[in-house]
């Protein structure tokens, strides 16, 4: 049963998910684009649950990062939420990520599949060499971090060379077009850094690995990589959802052919 004593416990989640949606709409009219739709919001929404919960599960039981402020006697350990929180949070704050990222994107590559089987084996060794390499750090440590960003990378990469379009990276690691690299880096810095200045002024969620490194050059590392991690899994979400802002009248879409 929802707690709703953690409403008002919890009040700097809701700041910060209001902050998340506001920059969303920020960017839909930026873009010149229709408002987050009602087929967006819960299309965003749905996904975000899946996986927010996904994300912070595997993560915050990697000692990557772990949410405070909450209430309850039943928190995940390692998370730092109830699982009724776990899924509010799912849906409201990375719900809001990824209607962001479905108006700060840019159009998908044209590129064919580029070196075929080859690259499939690269990728498919890469994701097993990170997951290897995340199975035998320590939990909270950079490396952690490292291994377990290059996974979800690769993973992503690979479905969408299996959909039959490259994703953002692989256009940039073949030497065909740094652009679908260069835009979702870009747009990391600027949620990143968007959600952990929030972040510092209604203090939510704390970044756990240290490894010798101050908390500030944690967060810069946090900005400038691994919102590319957070990022990218949604990008070849909507990607593969083939939905894509157009210049029809608001709340009309249209399909990537």
């Amino acid at each position: 049963m929802f707690d709703l004593a953690w409403i008002a416990h919890s009040a700097n989640f809701w700041l910060i998910c209001t902050l998340q949606w506001l920059l969303a709409l920020g960017v839909a009219i930026w873009r010149r684009s229709p408002a987050p739709t009602g087929r967006i919001l819960c299309l965003s929404m749905a996904a975000g649950i899946v996986f927010g919960a996904a994300y912070d599960l595997i993560l915050g039981r990697q000692g990557v990062f772990v949410y405070g402020g909450s209430m309850g006697t039943n928190l995940i350990p390692g998370v730092g939420l109830t699982p009724v929180h776990l899924l509010a949070n799912g849906a409201i704050s990375y719900g809001a990520a990824f209607a962001t990222v479905f108006y700060l994107r840019g159009p998908r590559s044209d590129i064919a599949r580029p070196c075929g089987r080859l690259l499939h084996a690269a990728l498919i060794a890469t994701i097993a060499l990170a997951i290897a390499g995340d199975c035998l750090s320590p939990p909270g440590s950079i490396w952690l971090m490292f291994c377990a960003g290059i996974a979800i990378l690769g993973a992503g990469e690979l479905i969408c060379l299996l959909r039959g379009r490259p994703g953002p990276i692989v256009p940039l690691l073949t030497g065909r077009d740094w652009r679908p690299a260069g835009r979702l880096w870009l747009a990391s810095l600027l949620i990143g850094s968007a959600y952990e200045l929030a972040n510092l002024v209604f203090p939510f969620w704390i970044w756990l690995p240290r490894g010798g490194l101050p908390p500030m050059v944690v967060e810069c590392l946090v900005v400038g990589s691994g919102y590319v991690v957070l990022l990218h899994p949604m990008v070849v979400f909507w990607d593969s959802m083939g939905l894509t802002k157009s210049d029809k009248p608001p709340g009309e879409l249209s399909a990537d052919e």
